[in-house]
């Protein structure tokens, strides 16, 4: 999305141009642009959901809706859309918060199940490489010392196997679920 690269939406027509992207890329959809933009503060998820109430013909109307709340709720990737989508909600698991900080750390975890000291994380194409990898492997060894587990996932097991990520999830859940033997 050129608009993007370019500076923040500073008009009421950089918005519509958001809205006109996603109507002209035919039946094809993206939340990729969507919330790079929101995170990258071009714009913000209110604006663009004022622009489509004032406008009609949207395509993909209730998905770019359904985009904007995970925005709001913190999602800041298309592989984090992809989770909420696929994995959490289509199999019923619980709502996690996004973007949490994880008690007696300075760090953010993509998704956390607070109630059961759980953690996920999504790693992308990017950064989870290298230099990258050394440093997901701090953040799992501070969140453990702090007793939280991790599970992480990246965009092959989120976009093709979503069941086996939410077996594995669920299978963390369900026995924190029960109550403990007497």
């Amino acid at each position: 999305m050129a608009w993007l690269r370019v500076s923040p939406c500073r008009s009421a027509s950089c918005y519509h141009t958001a809205a006109d992207w996603q109507t002209d890329r035919g039946s094809g959809f993206s939340a990729s642009e969507i919330t790079q933009a929101v995170q990258r503060r071009l714009t913000s998820p209110a604006r663009l959901l004022v622009t489509l109430e004032v406008r009609h013909a949207i395509r993909h109307r209730d998905l770019i809706t359904q985009v904007l709340g995970d925005a709001v709720a913190g999602v800041h990737s298309q592989l984090e859309y992809q989770f909420g989508r696929d994995v959490a909600r289509s199999h019923g698991l619980p709502t996690g918060q996004q973007q949490f900080r994880v008690p007696a750390t300075t760090r953010l975890a993509d998704v956390a199940y607070e109630e059961f000291a759980l953690l996920i994380e999504l790693d992308g194409r990017i950064g989870h490489v290298e230099e990258g990898m050394w440093l997901d492997r701090r953040r799992d060894n501070a969140h453990a010392i702090v007793e939280w587990l991790t599970l992480r996932f990246g965009w092959r097991e989120v976009v093709h196997t979503p069941v086996l990520v939410a077996a594995d999830i669920a299978a963390v859940l369900w026995p924190r679920l029960l109550p403990p033997h007497t």
